[in-house]
């Protein structure tokens, strides 16, 4: 018989050897112990690249992007930066009429709208 090929069956495997046994005391929630651990291990992974994730998007829109759109310091620039957003809606108008329905989504101002106009439903 071969090496096992996922990670119960390994651990099934080292189980069984001698070495394991002698180190460590194998009870009824040393399974539940080890997956832990591993979740414990991978999560702390993910919240690394989640972090890096946002610190390069924030370099990525408010330093590369000021550079891009040419926005300084200057008092007409900063007075123009609410039109992005609203050009981006503006994007969204035909897109919503082409797909009615599925633009909007089940977002928040559907949540608004379905509380304070229809009642709750």
């Amino acid at each position: 018989m071969g090496r096992p090929r996922n990670a119960f069956a390994i651990f099934k495997w080292l189980i069984g050897k001698p070495f394991f046994r002698r180190i460590f005391r194998f009870e009824q929630h040393t399974a539940t112990i080890a997956m832990a651990l591993i979740v414990g291990v991978l999560s702390s992974f993910a919240i690394i690249v989640f972090r890096s994730t946002l610190d390069f998007i924030r370099e990525l829109i408010f330093i590369k992007g000021q550079e891009t759109l040419q926005i300084g310091q200057e008092l007409e620039s900063r007075l123009l930066l609410p039109l992005i957003p609203v050009l981006g809606a503006i994007m969204l108008i035909p897109l919503k009429w082409k797909f009615p329905g599925e633009v909007g989504g089940y977002g928040f101002p559907n949540f608004l709208v379905n509380v304070n106009l229809r009642g709750g439903e």
